[in-house]
């Protein structure tokens, strides 16, 4: 479970220069553009942290492992085993009973400990070398010295929290540090932001009139209830989401008299309702909808004639889309996050060819997308 410390920026984090030029830098005309400029920088800029997150997730579940095995071992190791494999039987052979037997425990336990201990510290600095060869290339890139790579492998990788101004440093982040660095992005713009929490996972969200808007680590920005279904489809969860599968809280700026910052509150916040899934028929309507609409959006920026036509000859560039359905909403700022999301794809496939664009072509394929793009 994570605690508000964890994804909750600090005064220092928003004041930080960096992301106070950030806030200037990606404040954009509308809301629309705002949240996705946020958002697209951090898919951009800032990578996915998978040593810290696979440490998280393994090495408290490792000590409760070497643990249980340590405490079979004592129950299953007898005394007089102990007595006969131990090099100290003529010790305790003399002494009086019952200062025999509790000295061999003590011992026993003594060397399965030391057992332990050596076992636990080579795994560390296993894992320590480990770490030092994958951030090896920090050498080059960020000018880091042999001290400060240490202290990278071994701190702040299993840190519970870190600043912004490593997260920026870095460029690498998990859930956690992805909502602290919106959050404190967001915060020089917007007055409150807040965070939903579900099981092993958090995420920054902005309300903008009665909605709650998700800034989860990459493009698109959702809402709460396309948010909460994602979840609850990918992490395949039995029971459905309800009101009582996620937390909400809300974080502010508290100010003195004279209106100066002085702190951030963060506290838990209660929806005057909770979002409810759509009739089928419903969303299926919303699906075609937004479709349209984003193959229109791309055919504009992509400068493709209306009256082209595709012929069998022209070449046909397929791309996958995971779960987009999932995502879709008849909402200006969804639709246009989920237009950079296309546009980026198309652009990261074809690199220059883009100008090559005859046609651009959304097929839905149950809760998933092919995104097929004809060239000249």
């Amino acid at each position: 479970m994570k605690t508000k410390r964890e994804f909750c920026p600090t005064l220092e984090d928003i004041q930080n220069e960096k992301i106070q030029k950030l806030a200037k830098l990606l404040s954009g005309s509308s809301e629309k553009e705002t949240l996705s400029n946020i958002l697209e920088w951090q898919d951009r800029n800032i990578k996915y942290w998978e040593e810290r997150q696979a440490i998280r997730q393994t090495l408290l579940p490792l000590i409760c492992i070497i643990i249980v095995v340590t405490f079979l071992v004592i129950r299953n190791i007898g005394i007089r085993e102990f007595l006969i494999k131990s090099s100290y039987p003529r010790i305790i052979s003399i002494l009086p009973f019952p200062f025999g037997s509790i000295t061999a425990w003590f011992l026993l336990w003594f060397l399965l400990l030391r057992w332990f201990l050596l076992w636990l510290l080579l795994s560390v600095l296993i894992l320590g070398i480990y770490l030092l060869v994958v951030y090896r290339h920090m050498f080059r890139d960020l000018d880091f010295g042999f001290k400060k790579l240490l202290k990278l492998a071994f701190c702040e990788t299993i840190a519970e929290d870190l600043p912004v101004e490593k997260i920026l440093e870095y460029k690498l982040a998990v859930c956690r540090d992805y909502a602290k660095l919106s959050a404190a992005i967001l915060l020089n713009i917007y007055p409150e932001v807040y965070f939903i929490t579900i099981p092993f996972h958090v995420a920054t969200a902005i309300k903008i009139g009665e909605k709650l808007y998700i800034l989860d680590k990459h493009l698109p920005i959702l809402t709460l209830e396309k948010w909460l279904i994602k979840y609850n489809y990918l992490l395949k969860w039995n029971k459905p989401w309800h009101k009582h599968s996620y937390k909400v809280y809300i974080a502010r700026m508290e100010m003195n008299p004279q209106g100066k910052p002085i702190n951030v509150v963060i506290n838990e916040y209660s929806p005057n309702k909770h979002p409810q899934p759509k009739a089928e028929e419903v969303q299926e309507k919303i699906v075609e909808k937004s479709l349209k609409k984003l193959s229109k959006r791309l055919s504009v920026f992509f400068k493709i004639p209306p009256e082209e036509k595709i012929e069998k000859t022209n070449f046909k560039h397929e791309i996958f889309l995971r779960n987009f359905i999932v995502y879709l909403e008849d909402d200006e700022i969804v639709l246009e996050s989920l237009f950079r999301l296309l546009r980026n794809k198309i652009e990261s496939e074809l690199c220059s060819n883009v100008n090559k664009i005859i046609g651009i072509e959304i097929i839905p394929r149950d809760n998933d997308i092919i995104l097929a793009v004809y060239l000249k």
